[in-house]
């Protein structure tokens, strides 16, 4: 995947990576993952739609929906997208997702959120 990082943070440009990685799971009440154990991206379903979390990035989804045009019938894909930031995913029985929203960003999602990941991909060691 990637080496591991964590986005850069209003006021927090001092910090290094690991010091913004503690911060963000003291925020969602949990321990930091060890090195080679750090969620770089998830996938997940919610309200019909298959979305992705990747550090670094805004949330994405997708779903397929059929839909009848002239008595024709067509698989479209539906495309969402929020505006938050994913800054760290943490492992758990739902994982949690800490975003930029309160930060500047405008999210639909509550910060952290739950997501039960149906794919992870860990960043390099």
């Amino acid at each position: 995947m990637t080496n591991f990082f964590v986005p850069p943070i209003p006021g927090w440009e001092q910090s290094s990576d690991e010091e913004r990685y503690a911060e963000l799971a003291r925020f969602a009440r949990v321990s930091p993952a060890p090195a080679g154990q750090r969620i770089a991206r998830i996938v997940y379903d919610h309200d019909g739609y298959t979305y992705t979390a990747e550090v670094g990035r805004t949330l994405i989804g997708q779903r397929r929906v059929m839909r009848i045009r002239n008595k024709q019938k067509r698989e479209v894909i539906e495309r969402d997208s929020d505006a938050a930031m994913v800054l760290a995913i943490f492992a758990g029985t739902p994982h949690l997702v800490v975003t930029n929203k309160g930060l500047g960003a405008r999210s639909h999602w509550d910060n952290p959120f739950m997501a039960t990941a149906k794919e992870q991909t860990y960043f390099d060691s």
